[in-house]
């Protein structure tokens, strides 16, 4: 268990170079969003282990994508933190607290799933 904790946590919180793909990060983080709530949502509903540990997985991709969305948007925007200062119109702060949050959730069903 601790093997497979490890694991998901160094593979959401690596920071390998990644660059989003998309012309607007705004809407990357915003797709990445829906896409790893509807994750979480259906986590419950999946019976075979193979297909949480599957969900986990795609959960974490989901979460250093943003992570690394908005550590790109705050290093273009320079030190600017507040949304008021921001070009995006973003708190970059609440959304790192949102992902983080996130992440917890994603644990918890981990441990759930891990016996």
């Amino acid at each position: 268990m601790k093997k497979l904790v490890f694991i998901f946590i160094a593979t959401t919180l690596s920071i390998s170079a990644w660059a989003h793909g998309g012309e607007d990060p705004i809407k990357d983080l915003e797709k990445n969003n829906r896409r790893l709530v509807e994750k979480q949502q259906n986590f419950s509903q999946l019976e075979n282990i193979q297909d949480r540990i599957d969900s986990l997985e795609s959960q974490s991709a989901y979460l250093r994508k943003n992570v690394l969305l908005l550590r790109n948007m705050m290093a273009k925007d320079y030190p600017h933190i507040k949304s008021k200062m921001s070009k995006y119109k973003l708190d970059y702060m609440d959304e790192l607290d949102d992902n983080l949050a996130k992440f917890k959730v994603a644990l918890k069903q981990m441990k759930k799933t891990v016996p």
